[in-house]
């Protein structure tokens, strides 16, 4: 969290206290497009090979 607290220097520290609890397929919008923070849900994307690889770790999996 200090990490992105350091990179985002116009982030406020409301946004960043949420930043945990955002649900998955959320983000914050800050910065020049937006007047202030604003928390936004981001479709994901149907077709698979124009998907990012990138999966949630399992932890269960992880943990044995």
């Amino acid at each position: 969290m200090l990490a992105v607290e350091k990179t985002i220097s116009y982030l406020d520290k409301v946004s960043a206290d949420s930043i945990p609890n955002l649900a998955t397929g959320t983000c914050i919008l800050a910065g020049l497009m937006a007047k202030i923070p604003v928390v936004i849900k981001v479709n994901e994307i149907e077709d698979i090979k124009n998907q990012p690889q990138s999966h949630n770790i399992d932890l269960i999996k992880g943990w044995k």
